[in-house]
């Protein structure tokens, strides 16, 4: 019976006490932002071995590292590298009679979803790295109105550093609620139902509750689907935002150097004697400063608001949505704690009314979010999440 638990434990390694989800995905994430086409499983497993010895993972037992690996999932096009890797845990007898089949696909289920909010995370943080990289380019004076656009370009990273912050707000509580009002939860119950299990299919019922027990509060299960589909549609605001995000700094930091580069050209010049810019030239450079070069900074502000803005009625969506399914709980006595934790969550989220206030500011309602969302649902899962 005991030995069970490290199976479980390490199966996707599901538990808050592994640091692996920690230190995987800035291992492997640079991998898997490229094509699914271009994502080769060797590759993948050997970050993954170097994950491994870089978490407190390597003090599990060699039989239970042995066991874990890669599996990269059937891709279609234009698909990342993440939407279709997946760890992978090979159970074999005696073990597989409690962790048989029906519990590996729920697992599955259950890594993606726990996947996709660190591969948030993930690229929440890298967004904030290459945001500070731009934010402190030295901004010399140029000519041309350059001192307005410059204005537009701070303005824009201002705004992309406020709408980070929410998104930050919104994954951080949302994955504390994942790993310890979900998985923690049910894992210190499967623990005490495991010790005392007297025999084999109490053993399977015990684990087989379990997995129900975490589906079901992570938003896994068929009632749970319109949840479910508001929760992945937050995520995919975010995964564009920082996608847009991504790109408003590599344009800046392109702009930026062609023109440190004409600047030494102007200078090399100068220190021989000859004119900085000829007459085509300075009228080559003050169309393009006032030109589609020195539009692209509003283009961007535009293409922000728009991204920003789905993900803020996404998020009051979902909440909504949780706020009904926390009514319709109340008073069922088997949901008690279920509510509690759904309670809790929204809260967190809301804490400030923020978006409680925007609700209402547009009369009560979230442009359909919260009905599209539930229309949706039934059919809206995609393969990786069931």
């Amino acid at each position: 019976m005991h030995c069970l638990a490290p199976h479980v434990k390490t199966h996707c390694l599901l538990t808050p006490y592994s640091a692996l989800p920690i230190s995987l995905p800035p291992s492997i994430g640079p991998e898997l932002s490229k094509g699914a086409e271009q994502v080769y499983r060797h590759d993948l497993t050997g970050k993954l071995e170097a994950a491994l010895r870089s978490s407190n993972a390597q003090y599990e037992q060699p039989e239970i590292l042995n066991r874990l690996g890669v599996r990269l999932l059937q891709a279609s096009g234009g698909e990342e590298g993440w939407e279709v890797f997946s760890l992978d845990y090979q159970v074999e007898a005696p073990v597989s009679a409690v962790v048989h089949k029906g519990a590996m696909e729920i697992y599955g289920r259950i890594f993606h979803l726990l996947w996709r909010v660190k591969r948030v995370e993930w690229l929440l943080a890298t967004s904030w790295k290459a945001h500070m990289m731009v934010g402190h380019l030295p901004m010399a004076s140029g000519r041309g109105g350059m001192e307005g656009r410059r204005g537009v370009l701070a303005g824009v990273l201002q705004r992309c550093n406020l709408a980070r912050r929410e998104m930050v707000h919104f994954v951080s509580n949302l994955s504390s609620f994942m790993w310890f009002e979900v998985l923690e939860a049910s894992w210190t119950r499967l623990e005490s139902d495991l010790a005392s299990a007297p025999d084999l299919d109490s053993l399977i019922a015990a684990h087989d509750a379990y997995l129900q027990r975490v589906t079901h509060t992570s938003f896994l299960s068929p009632d749970k689907a319109p949840l479910l589909s508001a929760l992945q549609k937050v995520l995919s605001s975010i995964l564009a935002f920082c996608s847009l995000h991504s790109d408003l700094c590599r344009d800046a930091r392109r702009v930026h150097e062609q023109k440190e580069e004409f600047k030494r050209v102007v200078e090399k010049r100068t220190a021989k004697g000859e004119w900085g810019l000829s007459q085509a030239e300075e009228e080559e450079e003050g169309g393009r400063e006032g030109g589609r070069e020195g539009r692209w900074m509003e283009r961007y502000a535009e293409r922000v608001e728009v991204t920003v803005g789905e993900f803020e009625r996404a998020c009051g969506g979902l909440i909504e949505l949780l706020q009904q399914q926390e009514k319709g709980a109340a008073g069922r006595q088997a949901a008690v704690a279920e509510a509690d934790a759904v309670r809790f969550l929204v809260f967190r989220l809301d804490f400030n009314l923020f978006y409680t206030q925007q609700r209402l500011a547009r009369g009560g309602r979230w442009g359909g979010a919260a009905q599209s969302a539930a229309a949706a649902g039934a059919g809206g899962e995609r393969r990786r999440e069931g």
